[in-house]
């Protein structure tokens, strides 16, 4: 068991050819299995999103053609970087580097957890009985054995815990279509657009109307919407509240929404009597 490729696959997002996802996937897991390394999925960006993590490649791949990881284009990862600002969102996308996080990790099941024993101790205390039940067969002892691990531990992302203190992290640099969905402009990219590059969804027999506008989005529970000479715009209706931001921007909407809330919040002056 401990040869077998381990996948950590994020549950959230969208692969627009699942095809040629899965056969990504292959690949790195005869990689993997080959040469023992932790690699990790980086998708070349397309736009300066302040909404992912990113990956920071070195300049040189790490593939030899003699290996089963020739069929990837494998770098070095130099560092991780959490959802930067639009500036920097802007300079990564420009110096070529710099890829998406797709959350996607490949590695040996017994590499892993040796990294785990190596970095995060307390985790891999918490977890030991769980593998040792899955080595014995016991499936329903283990699932117990899974509630009480997760009770009793402090929450890590794996990135946190174990990806970024590798010194020997590869990463995968791809350009499958991926998308987090977690902002206005990763739902754009998740659907159909017209020739324009405006993407639409309209529910409750909502109509839309686009007049010279491009590469935008309106989202719409079931008011009308009209937009008239505007490009790389967000308009979203929905439960009664409108949202208008540049698709760049789009990520800023928790500061909208908590705005909003303290205004709801606010005490209102009463009527004079």
């Amino acid at each position: 068991m401990d040869e077998t490729a381990l996948m950590v696959l994020p549950s959230d997002h969208h692969v627009g050819d699942e095809g040629r996802f899965a056969d990504l996937l292959a690949r790195a897991c005869d990689c993997a299995a080959e040469t023992r390394d932790v690699v990790v999925l980086g998708v070349t960006p397309t736009r300066p999103e302040t909404g992912y993590g990113y990956i920071e490649r070195d300049g040189l791949p790490r593939t030899s053609p003699d290996t089963a990881c020739a069929a990837l284009n494998l770098y070095s990862a130099v560092r991780f970087v959490e959802k930067p600002n639009l500036a920097r969102a802007r300079e990564f996308l420009a110096s070529g580097r710099f890829l998406w996080n797709a959350g996607v990790c490949i590695t040996p099941i017994g590499r892993m957890l040796a990294e785990y024993q190596r970095h995060a101790p307390a985790l891999w205390q918490a977890f030991a009985p769980v593998i040792a039940a899955l080595r014995e067969g016991e499936a329903e002892l283990a699932r117990t054995r899974t509630a009480a691990a997760y009770a009793a531990i402090q929450p890590a992302s794996i990135d946190v815990a174990i990806l970024e203190q590798l010194a020997d992290l590869r990463v995968a640099a791809s350009d499958v279509a991926w998308t987090d969905l977690g902002s206005w402009a990763a739902i754009r990219e998740a659907l159909p657009r017209d020739g324009d590059g405006f993407a639409v969804h309209a529910e409750n027999g909502a109509a839309v109307h686009v007049v010279d506008g491009r590469d935008g989005l309106v989202w719409t529970d079931g008011a009308d919407v009209a937009i008239v000479g505007l490009d790389g715009v967000a308009v979203i209706s929905s439960g009664g509240r409108i949202l208008v931001c540049p698709l760049e921007r789009a990520q800023e909407v928790r500061a909208a929404a908590e705005a909003s809330a303290r205004h709801a919040a606010r005490p209102r002056d009463k009527p004079d009597a």
